[in-house]
């Protein structure tokens, strides 16, 4: 098998690269030295169908990850008073509920 090279200057990461990696993968595990839920708005649909997720990280997580984390509710609504709350919970509402699952 040949080394493929991959450019994000010039590939989409997330639908030419990541998510076609993703379909019909029945594990996925992955170390990252910096964890960022965000990927779940990429790829979280193809995350999703995958049965097996594992997923270790820095100790050091971004603070919203980490109240989703330890809080979950309590983060959600903090946050919400930040924000409009229509419109986060349009834009990232899925994105911490697969956080919560796979936690």
């Amino acid at each position: 098998m040949a080394i493929q090279r991959f450019s994000s200057r010039t590939e989409k990461l997330d639908t030419e690269f990541l998510a076609e990696s993703l379909k019909g993968a029945i594990k996925y595990f992955r170390i990252a030295g910096y964890f960022r839920s965000s990927i779940f708005e990429l790829v979280g649909e193809e995350i999703a169908k995958i049965p097996e997720v594992k997923i270790i990280c820095n100790s050091e997580l971004d603070l919203a990850d980490f109240q989703v984390a330890t809080g979950r509710n309590t983060a959600l609504k903090e946050r919400w008073n930040e924000v409009d709350v229509e419109a986060e919970a349009l834009l990232k509402k899925e994105r911490y509920q697969i956080l919560d699952r796979l936690l």
